[in-house]
């Protein structure tokens, strides 16, 4: 629905693909690990808002991106992967290395 000011723009709750339960996983967030019931999804700015059921506090708004259904963080994913040396393969590079200086250094000598 458009009122004429391109700031105020609302939009009905979606017949979500998001149903089921969310889990807060924002890293700051007070409820981080506990999982809710998706009652609908309303879009804000650009911005899918959930519309969660708490047993204490009714319903909240929680941004989609705070919860388990955000969509995947490319640059979090590249991070998270396995280190490719691990420490028994560092401390082998480092006797390969030292290997290698000691036999550069006797050869200058001769």
């Amino acid at each position: 629905m458009y009122l004429g000011c391109s700031w105020l723009e609302l939009t009905a709750p979606k017949s979500s693909r998001y149903s089921g339960y969310a889990t807060i996983t924002h890293p700051f967030h007070p409820w981080k690990g506990k999982s809710f019931q998706i009652l609908s999804t309303k879009n804000f700015n650009n911005r899918d808002i959930f519309s969660l059921k708490t047993l204490t506090r009714g319903t909240v708004g929680i941004p989609r991106d705070w919860t388990d259904k955000a969509d995947p963080n490319l640059y979090q994913t590249l991070t998270d992967l396995s280190p490719i040396l691990s420490f028994s393969h560092l401390q082998q590079l480092v006797k390969l290395v030292t290997n290698l200086d000691q036999a550069k250094n006797s050869k200058e000598v001769d």
